[in-house]
């Protein structure tokens, strides 16, 4: 025991191992905190990560999903017109007669023609 330790009354004593008691804890918490700060920014760094490959993921499916929404743009557009080309008017029944018509009347001159020579 030292000179300051013998001075003092038991109670006294008792707080002055109690303030130790408080100081070691306190050293002891630091520590502790010291270890869960460096925990917390290991866990933060490993979070960062998976949100930077969530974030690239995100953006190759972005350019997928836009590759393949012109695509079925593309694909509906072509369908449509398959549709319209399929539709036969009353029109083009007309047109194609008069060109079955203008080809007989071309072969039958061409038949004559034969004829005559």
């Amino acid at each position: 025991m030292s000179s300051n330790e013998k001075d003092q009354t038991p109670s006294q004593q008792n707080l002055a191992e109690v303030f130790k008691d408080i100081k070691d804890a306190a050293k002891q918490f630091d520590g502790i905190n010291a270890i869960m700060d460096k925990v917390l920014k290991i866990a933060l760094e490993k979070e960062r990560n998976k949100v930077k490959v969530l974030e690239h993921r995100v953006a190759e499916l972005e350019a997928a999903y836009a590759i393949i929404e012109d695509e079925s743009e593309s694909l509906w557009w072509m369908l449509d017109e398959i549709k319209r080309s399929e539709t036969w008017t009353e029109e083009q029944t007309e047109e194609l007669q008069k060109s079955i018509d203008q080809q007989m009347l071309t072969t039958r001159l061409m038949q004559l023609r034969k004829g005559e020579a």
